[in-house]
């Protein structure tokens, strides 16, 4: 049955883009959606936990597990030691674990494991770049629409804050949908040159929701971006005038966008920004819980605040003691040279999210709830590069 692998290696590539599309963008877009309505939040955060969970699940069951490698075997080892201080935490009744756990599980292990089961030459990069700009071009439609239509406003914070934000999606969650929406259009474009020319269109939409929402976290991932696409991609006429484009409309636009605007305020009053201040606080607990226990660890959260200190690297530490916290900086190495690696050999839209969700993390994520950043690390450190064969007794069969 000659048609069969071909089928099976698109279902593969579709789980893929599923599990990752949508753990990227699908609350942000039913998150906005459900503010036109008087749902309460957990209508758009169901429906997509359980879209990736089951599909993870498909896989799972679906394809054989290979032994992991290399970084793949370093990763699983990480996510058992910090399974075990979850564990610990349950035991202990640190407030907040339960729901922690659960959202780990679901939501970043189960489709970490997953992903890391379909080999890379399965991804479907145009794929996952139309997915994810079409999700963030809605999305971004939707939270620009709220400031001039009446259906939303109501569940809007912007008078509030002076930043784009709902009570359902946060101002940090629409900047990133922002960047990865520009870094899905500039990828439809260097694939496919002029045919892609009217998702150009859209790069304005997106900078516009990048500016309202007014986080200093995204703008320096996309930053980061492309640095790293200028250097570490291979060098390509159609690529360059590609990125060339979309650069020059990303500063005509900012252009217009960015005069007196709150995103440049708060780049230029981050030293007396309150949440950055408290964040500061937080870290240095979360320092002195790992001096205390440099071995153990301490707990998953910082236990003044009991929440993430939006430092991976030192919650890391103050979670896993030292040989998870070491494990971790490995990790995020590893995740490094992968990025570097794949760019020079082609690859696109995966090692540039690699890249924003790893910034952003650094920035603002956590160990819990990065779910982003531990699909895309599974994606890159521990996915197989070759397809295992199948089973003898398979062959011809469904």
């Amino acid at each position: 049955m000659s048609g069969r692998p071909g089928s099976r290696a698109r279902r593969d590539a579709g789980a893929v883009a599923r599990i990752l599309v949508w753990t990227i963008a699908g609350y942000p877009l039913l998150g906005m959606l459900v503010t036109y309505t008087s749902a309460p939040s957990f209508a758009a955060s169901i429906p997509v936990r359980l879209i990736v969970l089951a599909t993870s699940v498909w896989l799972l069951i679906r394809l054989p597990q290979s032994p992991a490698r290399g970084w793949g075997r370093l990763l699983m080892v990480f996510w058992a030691i910090y399974g075990l201080r979850l564990a610990a935490d349950l035991a202990t009744g640190v407030p907040g674990t339960p729901f922690d756990v659960l959202f780990f599980g679901a939501t970043a292990l189960l489709p970490g494991l997953a992903v890391s089961r379909v080999p890379c030459q399965r991804w479907d990069e145009d794929r996952i770049a139309r997915s994810l700009a079409t999700f963030g071009l809605v999305t971004a439609g939707a939270a620009l629409l709220s400031a001039v239509l009446p259906f939303a406003q109501d569940r809007s914070l912007l008078e509030e804050t002076g930043r784009l934000s709902f009570d359902t999606v946060n101002p940090i969650t629409l900047g990133h949908i922002a960047v990865s929406t520009l870094i899905s259009i500039s990828v439809l474009v260097g694939r496919r040159g002029i045919r892609a020319a009217p998702w150009l269109l859209g790069v304005p939409l997106a900078l516009a929701l990048l500016q309202a929402g007014a986080s200093r976290g995204p703008v320096v991932a996309l930053a980061g971006v492309g640095l790293a696409w200028v250097f570490f991609s291979r060098g390509s006429a159609r690529r360059l005038i590609a990125l060339g484009a979309i650069a020059l409309l990303s500063l005509g636009s900012l252009g217009v966008l960015a005069a007196d605007s709150e995103l440049v305020r708060r780049f230029e009053a981050i030293q007396e920004d309150q949440s950055t201040l408290e964040r500061l606080l937080m870290q240095g607990n979360a320092i002195q819980q790992f001096l205390d226990h440099p071995w153990t660890g301490s707990a998953h959260v910082e236990l003044e605040s009991l929440t993430y200190p939006h430092s991976p690297v030192i919650e890391s530490a103050m979670a896993t003691g030292v040989v998870g916290a070491t494990l971790f900086v490995a990790l995020t190495l590893g995740l490094l040279l992968s990025i570097a690696a794949r760019l020079r050999r082609g690859e696109r839209i995966v090692p540039l999210l690699g890249m924003q969700y790893l910034i952003g993390a650094q920035l603002s994520g956590s160990l819990f709830a990065s779910s982003e950043v531990w699909v895309l690390t599974a994606m890159m450190l521990a996915a197989p590069s070759i397809a295992p064969a199948p089973p003898k007794d398979s062959q011809g069969t469904r």
